[in-house]
C-alpha cells in the first residue's frame, strides 16, 4: 500500500513540523493515519514560496513525492505569481525535481520560476 495524497490541514502541517508564514495551499502524503510528507506554497510579498517536508519513510515512494509536487505546482500556477524554492542538500535529486517542475537554479540551493506557461 502506498500513501494517499490529501489536501493538507493545519494538523497535517503541524504533525510534520511545517509552519507556512502566509496563506496558501498544501497537500499531505498520509499512510495509515501518519503524515509522511507535505508539499505546498504560501504567499510572501508578491511571490509564492514553495516548500516541502519529506520523511525518510516517504522517500521510497518517489512517484508519490512527484505527484504531490505537481499538485502543489498546479495549484500555485492558478495564482500566476513568481515562485521561489530551495533544493534540500540532504535529499539527492531535489534540485533535479525542481528543474523538472520548470524552476531554474539561481544560486546554490535557490531556485526560481519567474513565469507560468499560458
Amino acid at each position: 500500500m502506498s500513501p494517499s495524497i490529501v489536501t493538507a490541514t493545519r494538523a497535517h502541517l503541524e504533525a510534520i513540523g511545517e509552519h507556512p508564514r502566509g496563506p496558501g495551499r498544501a497537500y499531505a502524503a498520509v499512510l495509515e493515519g501518519r503524515v509522511l510528507g507535505v508539499c505546498g506554497y504560501y504567499h510572501e510579498r508578491g511571490r509564492l514560496i514553495l516548500y516541502s517536508s519529506v520523511t525518510p519513510e516517504l522517500r521510497r515512494w518517489k512517484k508519490v513525492i512527484v505527484r504531490g509536487a505537481r499538485m502543489a505546482m498546479a495549484a500555485a500556477s492558478r495564482v500566476r505569481a513568481p515562485v521561489a524554492a530551495m533544493a534540500q542538500k540532504d535529499i539527492p535529486g531535489s534540485g533535479r525535481l525542481l528543474e523538472a517542475l520548470g524552476f531554474h537554479q539561481v544560486e546554490g540551493e535557490l531556485y526560481w520560476r519567474p513565469t507560468w506557461p499560458s
